[in-house]
């Protein structure tokens, strides 16, 4: 995961100005419990999937900020104050934001990830799912703890309305040798309010993710739900490691992008360390 550079990054926290809301409703995740088999494959299947979309749009994120960045001279923006993203057909559009918010840069990403035109410093104004987004972005942020790493990098997925919006926070990274698996958090936000949040860990875990290191994969417990959730998925597939997750109902294992049990006869000889 790639941070913005100095001068945009300073402003891409700063919040948006947000409408005045009422308190917001927020429930803390229910204890996990045991599932029903089609239960849990289907949760799995679900993992995996926004796990990889997660990843995707973080990538377009950063390959949109390194795109600006470039034509910027490296001066940045000082009216920035975070970005959207636009899912197409053929890839995704990152939308730079100010304050109000409004628009300031539109970067197309292609399907693979790659720049697929020129910034444009002219872009048209914000649809009301875009402004939505933005605005719901801010709310998450404003909401969020202090992150385990020191800063977050919000990744959003559209809900059932125009207003409604899944943001997860997930904490971001200025070293690639460390890998920080917790204190990420999830929060549903509907018409301007959050109506539901959950942590994806209980404290902070930060892994060693040197390229020298031995370890190959990486294991951690998990204790908030029965099976590894989209957050595992994503930091597995970021690293390019296997990920081995434990947690009341047995152990899983995560390789690229694929969540699958691991039997008594199909465990390795020996797992990776704990950390």
């Amino acid at each position: 995961m790639r941070l913005f550079a100095p001068l945009i990054l300073s402003t891409l926290l700063a919040p948006l100005a947000l409408p005045s809301r009422a308190a917001e409703a927020a429930a803390a995740p229910a204890p996990a419990a045991s599932i029903a088999p089609a239960a849990a494959e289907a949760g799995l299947r679900r993992a995996e999937a926004l796990g990889e979309r997660l990843l995707r749009l973080d990538r377009a994120a950063w390959v949109a900020s390194d795109a600006l960045m470039a034509a910027q001279r490296g001066r940045g923006d000082a009216r920035v104050r975070g970005w959207i993203t636009v899912e197409r057909a053929d890839g995704i559009d990152v939308v730079f934001v100010d304050a109000t918010p409004a628009a300031l840069y539109r970067v197309p990403i292609d399907a693979d990830g790659h720049p697929a035109g020129p910034v444009d410093d002219a872009p048209p104004p914000l649809s009301a799912a875009e402004v939505a987004q933005a605005q719901a972005r801010a709310i998450a942020l404003a909401a969020a703890p202090p992150s385990c790493s020191g800063l977050y990098n919000p990744v959003l997925i559209p809900g059932d309305a125009d207003d409604d919006w899944v943001v997860y926070v997930i904490p971001g990274t200025q070293d690639n040798a460390v890998l920080p698996l917790g204190g990420a958090w999830r929060y549903e936000v509907r018409a301007g309010q959050i109506v539901m949040r959950r942590p994806f860990t209980n404290s902070c875990i930060a892994l060693d993710n040197r390229g020298d290191g031995d370890s190959k994969a990486f294991i951690v417990s998990h204790l908030l739900d029965d099976i590894p959730t989209e957050i595992h998925v994503f930091w597995s597939l970021w690293s390019g490691k296997s990920l081995f997750v434990t947690t009341q109902s047995g152990v899983w294992s995560i390789e690229q992008g694929k969540i699958s049990a691991v039997k008594d006869d199909d465990k390795p000889a020996t797992l990776p360390a704990k950390p």
